[in-house]
């Protein structure tokens, strides 16, 4: 069977996997074992979305703000069924920084880039959800009014391990202008070591996961820190399997 860090070419449907239940049900399986055999199995379906739009997220200095920055919501989930878990999130970005920069030592490396991607939780039907919905919108941009930012921003669910409301994805390739494909799959088993960062909370994946709700949407952050740093992106995607 295959892996969410590999998506199958078949996905199963929600009536697929009732009809597997069904007919283990008939073999006189017990549900618990029948849903461990599903889980065992990463046999679950899924919502899926994704976007193919060339955008650069370049970190500019903003009133009010310390620092540089660049803060895109690149592309959003639609809302998780109702009476489901999650079992895992997967995120698949195609992107790259400007090419240039950084330290001597850090060039061709993961270490020391400001180019990165966040997840972030969108709880209940925002009114400016369509907004968002029908391109990547530049947070800190001028065509965005400031009502808009400031209620994204609300929107987001917070962590309940540390304070904060994103959790960091990944970063690119530092000083590398060809794009790279990375995958990245959250499961709620995985606990690494948390900590808070600049580029959002890190090894809290798997609260990400816990925290999901029926009706949650999920949003795939741009994000570039600091003069010179641009996130470009090609695509990304992203995968909600669950149960």
């Amino acid at each position: 069977m295959n892996s969410p860090n590999e998506r199958p070419d078949h996905i199963p449907s929600d009536s697929d996997v009732l009809s597997v239940k069904r007919l283990l049900n008939n073999c006189g399986l017990p549900v618990e074992i029948i849903d461990d055999t599903l889980d065992d199995a990463q046999y679950w379906p899924s919502i899926h979305t994704g976007r193919s739009q060339v955008e650069r997220a370049a970190a500019y200095h903003h009133v009010g703000q310390r620092f540089f920055n660049a803060d895109w919501c690149y592309v959003i989930s639609p809302p998780i069924p109702q009476d489901v878990k999650v079992r895992a999130v997967k995120f698949v970005t195609e992107s790259c920084d400007q090419g240039w920069g950084g330290e001597p030592g850090h060039q061709g490396t993961y270490e020391g880039s400001w180019t990165w991607f966040e997840a972030a939780i969108i709880r209940g039907d925002p009114w400016w959800l369509n907004e968002v919905l029908e391109r990547p919108i530049d947070l800190y941009g001028t065509r965005l009014a400031e009502d808009v930012r400031n209620a994204v921003r609300a929107a987001e669910v917070q962590s309940h391990e540390e304070e904060g409301s994103r959790w960091h994805v990944g970063v690119n390739v530092t000083a590398d202008g060809s794009y790279k494909k990375h995958t990245n799959v959250w499961l709620p088993t995985d606990e690494g070591i948390k900590q808070q960062s600049l580029r959002g909370l890190l090894g809290l994946s798997h609260e990400f996961v816990r925290l999901l709700e029926p009706g949650d949407r999920v949003a795939l952050m741009a994000r570039a820190m600091f003069p010179g740093w641009s996130n470009k992106v090609k695509s990304a995607s992203i995968d909600i399997f669950y149960a």
